[in-house]
């Protein structure tokens, strides 16, 4: 804490300030002179009294519009700057908690089938516009597509069950958001379940977490 003398006694009209107006300057002057310490003493105070904190935020938010949208803006601004460290905390996340995610996320898709359709119309639309950024060569993707499709011996590339008659999806083995290209060499047939729990995980990273693993 700097020594008091340093501290504005006056604000900005001239007026003295009071004991209460004295001691919030005290704390506003520590803020930004001391800020390293300043942050970790309000991350330590968040720590240890973070469910009345969020509490409190969310009281505050249900009675202000104004404030819940603001809130909405500072979230979607922070995801939206910080990909690697949201990759980062959903990679911890343990199995129990992502399995009670997908069943969250698809009661909500019950409850809200136009919100629901509107966000994959969303996801549809930004996909797109990724692959026209990375797609190269569209001609040799339709004709690898084809080729795959119609193979009398396709299997699944991960886990090499046949997908002759039955669905098949087609996976790219570098994700798109980590860079991958949307060309025939980095493509794959794959079968549903492969390619939804792959999802955008890295090819080791993912076959590092299967229990099993197809032989031949």
């Amino acid at each position: 804490m700097p020594h008091p003398q340093v501290l504005p006694l006056f604000d900005s009209t001239g007026k003295p300030l009071t004991g209460a107006e004295r001691d919030r300057a005290r704390k506003r002057y520590w803020a930004i002179h001391s800020r390293d310490k300043y942050i970790a003493m309000r991350r330590r105070e968040y720590r240890s009294h973070r469910d009345s904190i969020l509490a409190k935020q969310k009281e505050a938010r249900d009675k202000s519009p104004l404030m819940r949208e603001r809130a909405r803006l500072r979230a979607a601004d922070w995801y939206k700057n910080n990909p690697e460290r949201i990759a980062a905390r959903h990679s911890k996340l343990p199995e129990s908690k992502r399995i009670a995610a997908r069943i969250r996320a698809k009661e909500w898709s019950r409850a809200n089938p136009e919100k629901a359709a509107a966000h994959r119309k969303l996801i549809k639309a930004r996909r797109k516009s990724r692959l026209q950024n990375v797609c190269p060569n569209p001609l040799e993707v339709l004709c690898f597509y084809t080729s795959e499709k119609a193979s009398p011996t396709l299997h699944c590339f991960y886990c090499g069950t046949s997908l002759v008659g039955k669905p098949m999806h087609m996976d790219h083995i570098q994700p798109l958001v980590k860079s991958g290209m949307h060309t025939a060499a980095n493509l794959a047939a794959s079968c549903p379940k492969c390619n939804l729990t792959k999802n955008e995980h890295d090819l080791t990273d993912w076959f590092g977490n299967r229990p099993l693993f197809y032989e031949i």
